[in-house]
């Protein structure tokens, strides 16, 4: 683990961060399933039509997009350094 102050993520098992080996609280699982997506897209722009596919595929919610955008405000809140 890198102590520079460096942002950690984790993709295999459990969705997981740190910083400074201190772990960030990511959240419930469909947050965790959002940070997840934009890792694995690799630094490419994800649509936010596929990632509400991805989160809820048939069974979305009225307002996919407004809690995908909930979910992405409070990841940065919880990502962001201060």
């Amino acid at each position: 683990m890198r102590t520079d102050g460096a942002l950690a993520i984790g993709v295999l098992g459990e969705v997981s961060a740190s910083r400074d080996g201190k772990p960030i609280d990511l959240g419930g699982l469909k947050q965790r399933a959002v940070l997840a997506l934009l890792v694995l897209a690799g630094g490419d722009v994800v649509p936010a039509d596929r990632l509400v596919d991805s989160l809820w595929g048939e069974a979305q919610p009225r307002n996919g997009t407004g809690a995908l955008h909930s979910y992405l405000s409070h990841l940065r809140k919880r990502l962001a350094t201060h």
